[in-house]
């Protein structure tokens, strides 16, 4: 029994070479299966890398948004003080002129 074990020259490379094409296999598979799996994390990080800048986004037109009304709001209160301004003046000018 013990000698039908016994491997000789040939067989003992012929079960190497299938043990390390099995090996190289198994890596091959892993590689490729662990690649996958990080390409999934990648896009799933890019995906909420995106939503969160969206995210930035609309805050930060809001923003832009109240910044915009304030400043209309703001010009159309220094219209009015020139308007103002003006009015008073032409008054000044009458009344020194009446003065005269």
């Amino acid at each position: 029994m013990v000698q039908n074990m016994i491997l000789t020259g040939n067989e003992a490379i012929s079960v190497a070479l299938i043990l390390s094409i099995a090996s190289l296999a198994c890596t091959v598979y892993t590689t490729v299966s662990g690649g996958k799996k990080r390409q999934k994390e990648d896009i799933e990080a890019e995906i909420e890398r995106r939503a969160s800048m969206k995210e930035e986004f609309v805050k930060v037109n809001l923003k832009l948004d109240t910044f915009c009304r304030q400043l209309d709001e703001m010009i159309k209160k220094l219209d009015k003080t020139d308007e103002k301004l003006n009015d008073h003046e032409k008054r000044i000018n009458a009344l020194e002129d009446k003065v005269k």
